[in-house]
């Protein structure tokens, strides 16, 4: 079920603002129109000051292109994301690799298809000078920024869409047991900004998608479903996984588990399944 069709925007939503996916969205801010429009520097916060984050490339073949300069400033990612990195005076300094606690038993699961057991946290250089990183997801797509704050605090992100984050955002992977008899192996991880006063008032994460991105606001109690490899990321805390209508429309309309939110919120979600698209290459594979 991946073909789905919806505005971009909506110009009465008030939780979205002037942005290529959503107007008005508080997880989502305005730039000033002198910087670049993809380009992130966070004056707010004092652990992640001077970073300089760019979405780079076509909008179904995007890369993270990360600027550190300074030893305070830090970002983190997920395993396996990095493409390069060049600036570096010891690499094993610029690059610590840490357990997520926080998501063990989510990533046990999730471990071919989600938010690792373990998280990549890159350092900027003690003498200020710039150490830049690229990153990007296994698979061509689009890459958005959510940003959180006080007001926001929290945002589920698809584990297998979470490319990288601030430092001050904490990630929890969560399985639904329905969700493991899901095709695409529906987890979710939960990105919460974390609430010491010294962690800064905003923090920043990326996900990223197999094609495009696009998104849909639900008002109070409108309901939307969704096949179970397509969410991105959410705000919306009240969804449920599920067959589609039941035992045999699921099995003979080809849909199989579906995803279902209830408003009010926003639901991000990917133009392509990526199991579909593997399924379907699989399908035209000649067998021995």
């Amino acid at each position: 079920m991946n073909r789905i069709f919806f505005k971009q925007t909506n110009k009465s939503n008030p939780l979205t603002k002037n942005n290529s996916l959503t107007k008005s969205n508080p997880l989502t801010k305005n730039k000033s129109k002198k910087k670049s429009k993809n380009t992130y520097i966070n004056k707010n916060n004092p652990l992640n000051k001077n970073i300089n984050v760019k979405i780079v490339g076509a909008s179904n073949d995007q890369s993270l292109h990360i600027k550190l300069i300074g030893d305070e400033s830090k970002i983190v990612s997920d395993s396996g994301k990095m493409n390069s990195i060049y600036g570096y005076e010891d690499l094993c300094k610029q690059v610590t690799t840490n357990m997520n606690k926080k998501s063990i038993m989510g990533s046990l699961w999730s471990s071919v298809s989600g938010v690792g057991l373990f998280l990549n946290t890159f350092n900027g250089r003690k003498d200020k000078k710039p150490l830049n990183i690229i990153l990007s997801n296994e698979f061509p797509g689009e890459i958005i920024k959510l940003t959180l704050t006080r007001n926001n605090p929290t945002i589920l992100i698809s584990s297998n869409a979470f490319l990288a984050c601030n430092t001050n955002i904490e990630l929890t992977s969560d399985v639904k047991a329905k969700a493991l008899f899901s095709t695409s192996s529906f987890i979710v991880t939960t990105a919460s900004l974390k609430t010491s006063d010294n962690e800064g008032n905003s923090g920043n994460i990326w996900a990223s998608s197999f094609g495009n991105i696009r998104s849909k606001y639900l008002k109070k109690d409108e309901k939307m479903t969704l096949d179970d490899g397509l969410l991105v990321a959410t705000n919306i805390q009240d969804y449920d996984v599920k067959l589609f209508c039941g035992l045999k429309s699921s099995i003979l309309g080809g849909e199989g588990f579906i995803v279902e939110f209830i408003g009010p919120g926003i639901v991000w979600y990917s133009s392509k399944s990526m199991s579909a698209f593997i399924n379907t290459i699989a399908h035209h594979i000649p067998r021995k």
